[in-house]
């Protein structure tokens, strides 16, 4: 039983690290404490804004993305290049978002 204990408490959590797995902490962390596991996956974080036409579910498009991978900022423009938001973002593992409060 210690042992298991032991694997769980300090094995488990450097295998995952060195396997840069973010999801084993995500999911023992409740995500207001997300930004904890940033040091350690930075290369790996992107952060996203996204823009609607709307709210609405009937009719609403993207507009435009924003990908920030703490170097750059990629924009995603709908009928220039955002078809290419699909390929790029799966660069990354873990995800933030920009929020604005609703006016």
């Amino acid at each position: 039983m210690r042992k298991e204990i032991t694997k769980r408490t300090i094995e488990d959590p450097i295998e995952n690290l060195s396997n840069q797995n973010p999801n084993f902490f995500g999911e023992l962390l409740p995500s207001n404490q997300f930004w904890r596991i940033f040091p350690e996956f930075r290369e790996s974080t992107a952060y996203l804004d996204i823009e609607t036409t709307g709210l609405d579910s009937w009719g609403n498009q993207i507009t435009t993305n924003a990908l920030y991978d703490g170097k750059s900022i990629f924009t995603y423009v709908n009928g220039q290049n955002l078809d290419e938001f699909r390929e790029d973002i799966q660069r990354h593992k873990i995800f933030g978002y920009l929020q604005r409060p609703m006016l």
